[in-house]
């Protein structure tokens, strides 16, 4: 039997727990991170590959959630441009849309100023003459196209990129070895880790793989 002490332990090496990882260490706290199958294995290599701002958020009216978003996509445009990238997205209005021209013109208009109006924010309706470019845009009944820009990543490596991030600051990874974890919370509060060697850390963070 053996113990190791730590500060934090994180379940599941997918993106949020690689991330709460790599934040406990980048704060001085000592980390382990358990993974059972493999890093990313789960739902953050099978996501939709979207690093966005919340544009939708917008029409239900959280703000402050957006702006998180915003700030949370250009952090990571600037740390990790090889992983992370801009693409254009394409919004068409046709004459049974819902939301009509001058809605989403003021929608994309908020957005970019709760970005701060970052040239990456910006937005433009695309001239006429280039939506026959535009591959599988019906035409018939188009009135407009609206073009903004959202990240995009290899959800995967990015994820594999953040826990390598975390290790380097001194966060310890114990990946398979058909480890079974069972957590406990004794009368006195303190979180007990156990498995075939006894395992003590102070605070338990659960994030699924």
């Amino acid at each position: 039997m053996s113990t190791l002490d730590v500060d934090v332990v994180v379940v599941g090496a997918g993106i949020q727990g690689a991330g709460a990882a790599q934040a406990a260490a980048a704060a001085g706290y000592s980390v382990v991170l358990l993974e059972q199958t493999g890093i990313a294995s789960g739902t953050s290599s099978r996501s939709s590959k979207l690093i966005h701002g919340g544009l939708r958020y917008l029409e239900s009216g959280q703000l402050k959630l957006v702006r998180e978003c915003l700030r949370e996509r250009t952090l990571l445009l600037r740390n990790a441009p090889d992983l992370v990238r801009l693409t254009p997205h394409y919004i068409p209005v046709y004459r049974d849309t819902r939301r009509r021209p001058f809605m989403l013109r003021l929608g994309l208009s908020v957005y970019a100023l709760l970005g701060g109006l970052r040239p990456e924010l910006y937005f433009s309706a695309v001239p006429r003459r280039d939506w026959a470019t535009l591959d599988g845009l019906r035409q018939d009944g188009l009135q407009t196209v609206f073009r903004y820009f959202d990240a995009q990543t290899d959800d995967a490596a990015l994820t594999r990129a953040v826990v390598r991030s975390a290790e380097s600051l001194g966060a310890r990874l114990l990946l398979g070895g058909g480890y079974a974890y069972r957590v406990a919370a004794p009368p006195d509060s303190r979180c007990v880790l156990r498995r075939s060697s006894a395992r003590r850390p102070r605070r338990v963070h659960h994030a699924l793989a």
